[in-house]
């Protein structure tokens, strides 16, 4: 009966340990892909910040030119210099937008298409 007892203890001892690996094993795989997406979520804001802000500039460059060519403003700047910054700033949009959808993988960016009406029917996205 004594030995019964021993290896009934030991089994239980033995038991335990594995559930708490089990279950530290787990948290701890838990925590290490929340923390990949973490990353991976900070990168894409950085990538959507970039180009918020690539956009906005290409905007006030084109305002600039505009009042420019309108005579609206004086600027030091000529109409010329101003025509090669806007290019100069919609080439970097467009890398930004290259970026994101890098960072976007095989999903769609969260910009979604507008409806498409197609044979008295509304479509969800457009198709050939």
């Amino acid at each position: 009966m004594d030995t019964i007892t021993q290896l009934v203890t030991t089994a239980a001892v033995v038991l335990g340990g594995l559930t708490t690996y089990v279950t530290n094993h787990l948290i701890e795989r838990s925590k290490r892909k929340d923390g990949l997406r973490l990353r991976w979520d900070e990168k894409k804001l950085d990538a959507y910040a970039d180009y918020v802000g690539r956009v906005r500039t290409s905007i006030h460059i084109a305002v600039l030119l505009y009042e420019v060519r309108e005579e609206i403003r004086q600027m030091p700047r000529t109409e010329h210099e101003l025509s090669m910054e806007l290019t100069e700033a919609g080439g970097a949009q467009a890398m930004a937008f290259e970026r994101i959808m890098l960072l976007a993988g095989d999903e769609q960016p969260p910009c979604h298409p507008l409806p498409v009406v197609r044979r008295n029917r509304i479509a969800a996205t457009p198709t050939t």
